[in-house]
């Protein structure tokens, strides 16, 4: 069941709800809706409304309160505690007889939008200080992104490839950049020297692939 906070009952007649992973549950509603006024409905809109994060694998850690990981190319991090991710939602009083159906779907809906934005602002903060530690950010001050910076920024990471002999790589842009990127692979002499960069690209992950340690 979810605990309800009460707030300023005199002033805002409503609760103060942390809605981060559980959702009420209705017993008179329960049989006819299952599962879906509980917690996964709920993780299930996230994903859906972050699905670059969805492909992202993650795990469960039960006990302690920080955690350790290493890192290519950057010092190991040794002591890095959680943040938290939560989303405040207030339900007036008058809401809890209808907060049923289409209406606790929406409510989910809404949380789901909230959550998801949290968790991709803390991406982006985590790729920026990654990407300023190791060396690989490009401050551009302002001016236009070039072919040739943009090449430098390929040139400074390692490019991984699937099964399809393509990149893997995810480019996050906003649509203005993208269309301007878009518009370079019309150009004869950008697609060359791309070409040409992937194809060293390639070799290096094969180089890369082979001298892995396999886990006995």
């Amino acid at each position: 069941m979810m605990k309800l906070q009460q707030k300023g009952w005199a002033n805002t007649r409503g609760f103060t709800i942390s809605l981060s992973s559980c959702c009420p549950t209705f017993q008179r509603v329960r049989p006819k809706y299952g599962s879906t006024s509980c917690a996964p409905p709920n993780r299930r809109s996230e994903r859906a409304k972050a699905p670059f994060l969805a492909k992202i694998k993650g795990f469960a850690q039960h006990e302690g309160t920080a955690h350790s990981y290493d890192r290519i190319g950057a010092k190991a991090v040794t002591d890095e505690g959680f943040e938290a991710i939560a989303i405040p939602v207030t339900i007036d009083v008058s809401e809890i007889p209808d907060l049923v159906g289409e209406k606790l779907a929406a409510k989910i809906d809404a949380v789901a939008d909230g959550l998801a934005s949290k968790r991709m602002e803390m991406f982006y903060r985590k790729m920026n200080e990654v990407t300023e530690e190791v060396g690989n950010a490009m401050d551009m001050k302002g001016a236009p992104l070039t072919q040739d910076a943009f090449f430098t920024i390929l040139e400074r990471v390692d490019v991984e490839f699937g099964p399809d002999n393509l990149p893997t790589s995810v480019w996050h842009t906003t649509p203005a950049l993208a269309e301007v990127i878009g518009k370079w692979d019309d150009d004869p002499a950008f697609r060359s020297r791309y070409e040409e960069l992937l194809d060293r690209k390639r070799n290096e992950w094969r180089d890369r692939e082979s001298n892995r340690k396999l886990v006995e």
